[in-house]
């Protein structure tokens, strides 16, 4: 059924008709370097993205951004590695900072650099090799985009207690070795069991043996039985 399904909509995006548009690319300068601070020279960088505009075909349509040191200027905010915990926490664009926040201004949100990556056919990134490595503007960027590749497009799914909430996620959640793990997500697929009873490892709510599935968590040096876990728990 859902091979029909996708054939048919294949073939209806085959009817479409084809609109030209001129190629999209985007230029990046990664030097941190300016001419109003440390070390009072401008980046070369920034010189060859504006020989590089020059040098384009005429045909083709040309955005640039330079997300180098400025002085008074946001800078691009550090990942906060949400893809470590489940990559389904991880969400596209990255929720974990917005634009024009006083608190915590970001240059990525401020110049709408998600947009724009995405919309571009095409990435020119230009930048200084330092200590074997890019810039840290260029690393705090490509880190951000982490959440382009596979990030939850739904941050309306995901249902992240708060720790005023712990004890109550508790006793809904699931105990594994003594450690409550509240159940972070709405997943119709976890037994009723494994979200109204407190179970531990090995057993369900109402003590009765249950086999090693791949939701229990390995120990050092164990691989999962059956996958990795499913219902995404986390630490409370």
């Amino acid at each position: 059924m859902t091979i029909c399904v996708m054939d048919d909509l294949k073939a209806e995006a085959d009817q479409l008709p084809l609109e030209p548009r001129r190629l999209q690319v985007l230029l990046v300068a990664g030097s941190a370097r300016r001419l109003d601070g440390c070390p009072g020279l401008d980046g070369k960088a920034r010189a060859l993205m504006h020989r590089m505009l020059g040098r384009l075909p005429a045909g083709w349509q040309v955005d640039q951004v330079d997300i180098g040191n400025e002085h008074g200027k946001p800078k691009i905010q550090g990942c906060n590695g949400c893809v470590g915990s489940s990559m389904a926490l991880c969400v596209w664009p990255c929720n974990c900072y917005g634009p024009h926040s006083d608190h915590q201004p970001d240059l990525m949100w401020n110049e709408k650099l998600y947009q724009r990556l995405a919309r571009a056919d095409a990435w020119a990134i230009i930048g200084p090799v330092w200590w074997y490595g890019p810039t840290t503007n260029l690393k705090a960027m490509f880190d951000r985009l982490v959440c382009m590749s596979g990030g939850n497009p739904r941050p309306d799914l995901i249902d992240i207690p708060t720790r005023a909430d712990c004890d109550r996620h508790c006793q809904s959640g699931v105990e594994i070795d003594g450690e409550c793990r509240p159940l972070l997500f709405k997943d119709p697929h976890v037994p009723a069991s494994r979200k109204t009873g407190r179970a531990r490892r090995g057993r369900d709510a109402s003590d009765q043996p249950r086999p090693e599935t791949g939701r229990d968590l390995p120990r050092s040096g164990q691989r999962h039985a059956a996958g990795p876990p499913t219902d995404y728990a986390a630490r409370c």
